[in-house]
């Protein structure tokens, strides 16, 4: 998927599903860095203060301690 090339190594997390008919393939993202750090490379900007809320999903199991 779109999201597994630019995870890279960290894909492993990102949740991916297929739609009902199963043509389709989705998938989630687990973190709200990449994007926004693509988006301040592309952009020149070197520095800023921002924070971001968002809905993210991850596959994987944390340990409760």
């Amino acid at each position: 998927s779109l999201l597994t090339e630019k995870y890279g190594e960290d894909s492993k997390l990102i949740y991916e599903l297929k739609d009902q008919g199963g043509a389709e393939h989705l998938a989630l993202r687990y973190d709200l860095t990449v994007p926004f750090a693509r988006y301040l490379a592309e952009n020149g900007i070197s520095s800023m203060k921002r924070y971001h809320i968002g809905k993210v999903y991850r596959r994987d199991n944390p340990k409760m301690t």
